[in-house]
């Protein structure tokens, strides 16, 4: 971008991605997760306000994906804006605070995390968070209640849904046995 930068300012900025001893070597010698940190070092000398990263640890090995992790809440941790793809549902735990669901190049959903992997407003969102009881029936209203009916199970519905065919996530820590309603 040809813009001066100081000596002290990069030799800080590759110290902060731990690659201050690399700092003589040509980034065809670094490791693919060295590689990534130095992708990283190189914005960081820019001093944007937003970083934009896709999938910034991919075919990385689980020690460089940390690394990259731990500079990624750093930055955000700095008051910048980190904003990610992902595929990997840990991480995206770990390290976001807002997320989107998108699915073909459209918004499914948005929320905080507990939003979207404990209320998913559809099956791919479900079935991408490795929902493991999705149960499939149909939407009967019977006066003021509505249930889902499916293989011989009635299932109270407390949210107001239309008759139909619908499906229903159920999170294994929200079941309970009772011998009583």
């Amino acid at each position: 971008r040809k813009r001066p930068v100081e000596t002290e300012i990069v030799e800080a900025v590759l110290r902060k991605v731990g690659l201050q001893n690399k700092i003589h070597l040509e980034a065809k010698n670094l490791s693919g997760g060295e590689k990534q940190r130095l992708q990283l070092a190189r914005v960081m000398l820019l001093e944007p306000d937003l970083y934009l990263l896709d999938e910034p640890t991919a075919n990385l090995d689980p020690l460089s994906t940390r690394n990259i992790e731990a500079l990624i809440t750093e930055i955000a941790r700095d008051g910048k804006t980190v904003v990610f793809t992902t595929h990997n549902l840990v991480q995206a735990r770990l390290l976001g605070q807002k997320f989107f669901f998108m699915k073909a190049g459209r918004l499914v959903q948005q929320g905080s995390g507990a939003e979207i992997f404990h209320r998913p407003v559809s099956l791919d969102i479900a079935e991408f968070a490795s929902a493991e009881n999705i149960i499939h029936g149909e939407i009967i209203c019977a006066g003021d209640s509505r249930y889902l009916k499916a293989n011989g199970l009635r299932i109270q519905v407390v949210r107001p849904l239309t008759e139909g065919q619908a499906a229903v996530v159920i999170r294994a820590e929200d079941i309970l046995l009772s011998t009583s309603p």
